[in-house]
């Protein structure tokens, strides 16, 4: 095993409830749908955690990742070692699973521009600098991340100074959501529908 991208141009699917795990020492890119009809999708970029130029992150290129209400985790690097990659979404589809995106020392942004939705009627829990806070983000104040939450689910997300952008797109329940640094924190949502909160929402400096 050595460090190295693995990526993907078809379809990876499970017609029923069995697993996914797709691990990448190094980068991981999808360029196609990801998917499962209830099982567990768990995807891992720089594994090994010793790339600090932040090259291995994960990404989605092409593609929707679905669960089909298994859980869907995403994370870069682990809490040791040197990984700085971020994370670069697409549409994510968790259903009635939890939905959670790690960057260690990272943060977790759009692919490209207006091309994010993460959808889940669980939690749905971004941490971007999750070792090291620094100046990783959440979404930024161009291009928000966005969410379509629903049901008892709840949006929460912690990050460094970068500051963290969620666009609902309708009602939603705002749960954690912490900045460590001068973030700004901004949560709207597109369309009519309740925004609440039932947890803390704090910047610990200027934000």
């Amino acid at each position: 095993l050595a460090d190295g991208t693995l990526s993907s141009s078809g379809v990876v699917s499970s017609t029923s409830t069995g697993n996914i795990d797709l691990l990448s020492l190094g980068k991981l890119s999808l360029g196609a749908n990801v998917t499962s009809a209830g099982g567990n999708i768990t995807l891992a970029a720089d594994t090994n955690s010793n790339e600090a130029t932040g090259v291995e992150k994960f990404e989605q290129t092409a593609g929707t990742i679905g669960s089909g209400g298994g859980t869907v985790g995403i994370t870069v690097a682990t809490g040791a070692g040197t990984g700085t990659g971020g994370a670069e979404l697409r549409a994510i589809n968790s259903g009635a699973g939890t939905l959670t995106v790690t960057s260690h020392r990272g943060s977790i942004i759009e692919q490209a521009s207006g091309v994010s939705l993460l959808t889940s009627s669980a939690d749905i829990t971004l941490k971007a600098g999750e070792t090291t806070k620094g100046s990783t983000s959440v979404g930024t104040l161009a291009d928000a991340i966005n969410t379509q939450s629903s049901g008892a689910g709840t949006l929460n997300a912690t990050a460094g100074s970068g500051g963290i952008f969620l666009d609902e797109a309708d009602a939603g329940i705002i749960g954690t959501v912490t900045t460590t640094g001068a973030g700004n924190i901004k949560i709207q949502n597109l369309a009519d529908g309740t925004l609440s909160s039932s947890g803390v929402v704090s910047s610990t400096s200027t934000g």
